[in-house]
């Protein structure tokens, strides 16, 4: 459970007024902000080393033919992305609807949810951790009713932030440990919003090859689609160049889905894996993705 915090200690009332500060930034041009983003990103680079080595082990897995000088522009190139998803989260949270609507959006493939709802059918949007992934959230939520999949937060002050401000545009939270209410939505023919790029233990998930490493990757999709009969559209998304704003691309609803663990795992892997390697610097490389290792297989990450 989420670590709860009495209205009168200090830290509660620290944390109000940063939030009561962070909030205004979302008043400043669209362009500055992006600017600060990049600067909050150069900083976080500086004081996190762990996380600098988690990108580097992750790089050098993903790209084997890289050389030291890429590894360390592409680090630096993430780490401001991370900046930026920071102040594009503040503007999703806090930034009114009027304004939010006139940053820059080209969407491709947005029947692709539509269609299937209309049609009867429960839609499983499978995206993934690009660090704009905030901002999109609410760029689709005031276009479609979205549920979404997530994972509770630790500190009860960021839960209750994060889930009430989400609230004001998305619909249920649903948590990443109880595929029940997961199933029930897609079942009532609504869409669900989930990201399956990240390492949740091998017990839950099946090795398949991404970016050349053998991954641990979810069985839950496949499972959702098979139990629900929902459709599973793969959605992805990107920042355009020189912050002239975003870019969504939804595919078809994917034909023969679900089959079995294995080829579905390696599905969505091999379609991720085609947008990273278009937008390198914009996925989120700080989590240990390769966490969970084969049997006989050392670990890749060092203990902090």
């Amino acid at each position: 459970m989420p670590k709860k915090l009495k209205w009168y200690q200090p830290t509660a009332w620290l944390l109000v007024l940063t939030v009561g500060l962070l909030r205004l930034l979302v008043l400043l041009p669209y362009r500055l902000q992006m600017k600060m983003g990049r600067l909050v990103g150069r900083l976080m680079m500086r004081i996190l080393p762990y996380r600098r080595t988690i990108m580097d082990i992750n790089l050098k897995l993903c790209f084997p033919e890289s050389t030291v000088f890429y590894r360390k522009q592409l680090i630096k190139e993430s780490f401001e992305s991370v900046g930026m998803g920071f102040m594009e989260g503040l503007m999703a949270w806090f930034m009114s609807p009027k304004r939010f609507n006139k940053i820059p959006l080209v969407i491709h493939g947005l029947e692709n949810f539509t269609t299937p709802l209309a049609e009867g059918h429960g839609v499983l949007a499978c995206g993934a951790h690009f660090t704009c992934l905030e901002l999109m959230g609410r760029v689709f939520a005031e276009r479609v009713p979205v549920n979404y999949v997530y994972k509770r937060s630790k500190n009860s002050f960021m839960e209750n932030l994060v889930e009430g401000r989400r609230a004001l545009y998305m619909q249920q939270p649903l948590s990443h440990l109880d595929l029940k209410p997961i199933i029930r939505k897609l079942k009532q023919k609504q869409l669900v919003w989930y990201a399956p790029d990240q390492d949740f233990g091998p017990e839950r998930s099946v090795f398949v090859d991404f970016m050349g490493v053998p991954t641990a990757t979810l069985r839950a999709t496949s499972l959702l689609c098979k139990v629900s009969g929902c459709k599973m559209v793969p959605l992805f998304f990107n920042r355009l160049p020189n912050d002239a704003g975003y870019e969504a691309t939804l595919l078809p609803p994917l034909e023969n889905y679900p089959s079995n663990d294995e080829a579905d795992a390696l599905i969505y892997n091999q379609l991720l894996e085609k947008h990273i390697r278009k937008f390198p610097g914009q996925y989120l490389w700080a989590h240990r993705r390769f966490k969970s290792r084969p049997e006989g297989s050392p670990s890749v990450y060092p203990k902090k």
